[in-house]
C-alpha cells in the first residue's frame, strides 16, 4: 500500500528526526510507528463507562436530578399514581 500523506512542520520536523535518529527511511519510520501505536490500541481496554458512553446507554434518560438518592420515593409515588390506593 502507498501512503500520502500532508505533515504539518512540527511532524515534519518529528519524522526528519526519527530518520535521522534510528537511520531509517520514511517506510520504516512509518511501519514502527504504526505498528507501535496498533499495539497500544489493542492492548488497550475500554473501561465500563467508555464502553457505555460509546454505546449512546449513558444519557438516554431523563428525570430528577436527585433520583440516585431518592429512587424509592419517586418509584412510591409512580406506583402510588398508577395503582392508587389498594
Amino acid at each position: 500500500m502507498r501512503i500520502n500523506a500532508r505533515l504539518d512542520e512540527t511532524h515534519s520536523q518529528k519524522l526528519e528526526y526519527l530518520k535521522r535518529a534510528t537511520n531509517s527511511g520514511v517506510s520504516e519510520v512509518v511501519k514502527d510507528a504504526i505498528d507501535a501505536y496498533y499495539e497500544r490500541v489493542k492492548g488497550r481496554k475500554p473501561s465500563a463507562a467508555e464502553i457505555f458512553w460509546k454505546s449512546g446507554f449513558v444519557g438516554i434518560a431523563e428525570g430528577p436530578e436527585d433520583l440516585s438518592a431518592r429512587y424509592k420515593e419517586y418509584l412510591a409515588e409512580g406506583v402510588e399514581a398508577k395503582h392508587g390506593d389498594r
